[in-house]
């Protein structure tokens, strides 16, 4: 997953004002599940990562299958994870469609803009400031 191993590296490298070797891994091991967590939450979502975990652990099984008949617990795992996945691989679709959905707001509201900004442009363009008259230079519309 891309910025995984520079959240790991830039946690992992942070000082730690301690110097038992036991406690001092520990402080860097919470830290780094701390900012893993918190990266994890910002780029992937919970959504996501569900998502991510399921279909990781159905290969898993997959694999295993191949190898070995699976124990029912094991095959009652993998149909609930393959339930779960296609439940949220249709989460996802949705929320991909509203995304794309917004995006083309988006653009309208842009096209919109530009119109009228240069309608607007065209507008004071055609404006005219003063008028020359042998008489002198007419500044109001009268």
């Amino acid at each position: 997953m891309p910025g995984y191993h520079d959240t790991v590296q830039q946690t992992w490298g942070h000082d730690v004002g301690v110097f038992n070797p036991f406690l001092r891994l520990h402080i860097k091991l919470s830290r780094t599940a701390k900012a893993l967590r918190q990266w994890a939450k910002k780029t992937l979502g919970n959504n996501k990562l569900l998502f991510y975990a399921a279909r990781q652990l159905i290969a898993i099984l997959d694999i295993v299958q191949e190898h070995r008949q699976l124990s029912s617990a094991e095959i009652l795992l993998r149909r609930d994870l393959k339930a779960r996945y296609l439940g949220l691989a249709v989460v996802q679709k949705l929320r991909a469609r509203q995304q794309s959905r917004l995006i083309s707001i988006r653009a309208s509201e842009a096209n919109s803009k530009l119109f009228y900004l240069q309608a607007n442009g065209r507008r004071r363009k055609k404006f005219i400031r003063h008028f020359h008259e042998p008489g002198g230079i007419m500044h109001t519309h009268e």
